[in-house]
């Protein structure tokens, strides 16, 4: 019987250790500038993905601003956080996600506002 308790206990310490190790780390690199940009675009690459969004409205105070990331499933969400201003202003933001393993996912961009998210893009991309 003890044999059996100290085989199982062994079991769920490897099986707990193998479930920790596994666990998938990103890096995520972001900034905001001046640069005009029309529209939003997400430029998936062999292992990262790059994200450029113009920003109207935002909060001046760019330097401020916290970027998560954040991993459900198949969905990467980056938020931005920040401290907010009276005045609104008009930034683009880029960011590159990686390492990201081939397969299809979800990119959703959510921008936090006085307690409140905004979805700013939501967009299914594949790694090839």
């Amino acid at each position: 019987m003890k044999k059996i308790l100290v085989l199982l206990i062994l079991f769920f310490t490897i099986f707990n250790l193998s479930a920790c190790s596994s666990k998938q780390t990103y890096e995520l690199k972001a900034s905001f500038n001046n640069k005009l940009v029309e529209q939003a675009e997400i430029i998936p690459k062999s292992d990262s993905l790059d994200i450029e969004i113009p920003l109207a409205g935002i909060s001046c105070n760019v330097d401020s601003f916290k970027t998560l990331l954040e991993r459900k499933q198949d969905t990467f969400i980056v938020t931005l956080v920040g401290d907010e201003t009276e005045e609104r202003c008009s930034r683009n933001f880029t960011a590159t996600i990686s390492p990201i393993s081939i397969g299809e996912y979800w990119l959703k961009v959510i921008y936090e506002k006085n307690g409140e998210n905004t979805e700013l893009l939501s967009e299914r991309f594949v790694i090839k």
